[in-house]
């Protein structure tokens, strides 16, 4: 289910998809028949989508998946808000999820209030309450109660190509390096490096040249870091090191990362 198309609906829509739906709770939705948001099975469920691949808590159904409504809310957002930062660390930012209200055309004084929580980046999770970490299985909100785990599902495995936006920002500030050389996540890059050789490594020939230009790009990264280096050891400021070639190398990073990032989405269909 794409929340950019559930935004677009009347409620015919949501009524009819609700109608058609084969299972009960799943990975992706929830059913409330009330809106308790000082539960801490919310809680719960806002760390579970957040932490895995999202998902919507849908207000005004019951488990049955009848629409049962509730009474308009004009307050939600700002108890959702206060709950997501006051009772979730780190707290699910502001642009991690999103409410589409519908109004029930028989029970005039009645809504459905869907809230979909979207998945968060590598860089925020695992977000934790009351001391747990979840995520979300098989309609459920599942602890996780080992360190094996949390490496398996948040360390080890960071790398999704679905979460172009997590790329996109990892390689902008690689291509703002010369400013903040200690925030490139390393292990991130590792990660994308290992998942387009193994790619490749069936002869590929598009995930081979985006591996090339991986390379390419972290080649020419260490050389402007060799060339900062020997400035600083003498002593020199950041105005002194813009020399003409450190900026000709980082004109050319901003360049390769640009037609990386573009390869990337024309290979993934994205």
């Amino acid at each position: 289910m794409e929340w950019t198309k559930v935004t677009t609906w009347k409620f015919a829509d949501f009524e009819s998809w609700l109608r058609d739906l084969d299972s009960q709770e799943c990975w992706w939705h929830e059913w409330k028949e009330l809106i308790d948001l000082e539960s801490q099975r919310i809680r719960n469920t806002f760390c579970a989508f957040a932490n895995t691949n999202g998902g919507m808590i849908i207000f005004g159904v019951d488990n049955a998946k009848n629409i049962t409504g509730v009474n308009e809310d004009n307050e939600l957002r700002t108890k959702i808000d206060r709950i997501v930062n006051a009772s979730i660390l780190p707290a699910i930012p502001i642009n991690g999820w999103d409410v589409k209200i519908f109004k029930i055309p028989r029970k005039r004084t009645k809504f459905i209030y869907c809230v979909y929580v979207f998945p968060s980046g590598y860089f925020i999770k695992p977000h934790v309450t009351e001391h747990k970490i979840y995520k979300r299985g098989n309609g459920e909100n599942v602890p996780i109660h080992d360190g094996t785990e949390i490496r398996e599902t948040f360390l080890i495995n960071k790398f999704d190509p679905k979460n172009i936006s997590d790329l996109e920002r990892d390689l902008a500030k690689l291509n703002n390096a010369r400013f903040n050389p200690d925030h490139i996540d390393i292990l991130y890059l590792k990660s994308l490096k290992g998942y387009l050789e193994d790619r490749s490594a069936g002869r590929n020939p598009e995930f081979n040249a985006l591996s090339c230009m991986l390379t390419e790009i972290a080649n020419l990264y260490e050389n402007i870091k060799k060339k900062q280096a020997v400035g600083i050891t003498t002593g020199e400021n950041i105005g002194v090191l813009d020399s003409s070639s450190i900026l000709d190398d980082c004109g050319r990073l901003s360049s390769k990362i640009d037609i990386f990032l573009n390869k990337f989405k024309e290979v993934h269909q994205i």
